[in-house]
């Protein structure tokens, strides 16, 4: 996964296989994202906002939240069935237990946008941790996804001797 390090927007996206190979791609040029199969699939190409992000990179992108905005932010999402509307907002403020400990979170709501969210109405809920760097500490679904709840094990940062 590449990112743009300014406003971590994709650049590419590549699944490999076991073996190395490449399983799918996801190239990313202005206003356009490229499906890249190897083999027999069929490539295709999809116009895209410049507010898009890829799926893969979500637990990224809920860091760089404008957390203190009220207004719902909307972007683009991009799976690989698909490239839908996706609304994200600040419902509250609560502190998270997982695992990794207690953490003082903004609790995130997205779900669908225009007509799809009000006839597709799960949710999905991100807990993100208030202080830099606002790990994503907690996520939980309404039956969207194929899990359920994701939650912070561990967090650890190696220093030069590669002791935590």
């Amino acid at each position: 996964m590449v990112l743009l390090r300014r406003d971590l927007t994709p650049v590419t996206i590549t699944r490999r296989n076991e073996d190395d190979s490449i399983d799918w791609r996801l190239l990313y040029r202005d206003d356009r994202v490229n499906y890249i199969f190897p083999g027999p699939r069929r490539n295709r190409v999809e116009k895209v906002d410049r507010n898009r992000y890829d799926v893969n990179a979500i637990t990224h992108v809920v860091r760089g939240f404008p957390f203190e905005d009220e207004d719902e932010v909307k972007l683009q999402l991009v799976t690989m069935d698909r490239i839908v509307g996706v609304g994200f907002k600040v419902v509250g403020e609560e502190i998270a237990r997982v695992p990794a400990g207690e953490f003082p979170c903004y609790k995130l709501r997205a779900g669908l946008t225009g007509i799809k969210g009000r006839l597709y109405t799960p949710k999905i809920y991100f807990w993100v941790e208030k202080d830099p760097p606002h790990r994503m500490v907690r996520q939980e679904d309404e039956g969207v996804t194929d899990v359920a709840r994701t939650e912070l094990i561990e967090w650890r940062v190696d220093t030069e001797e590669g002791a935590p």
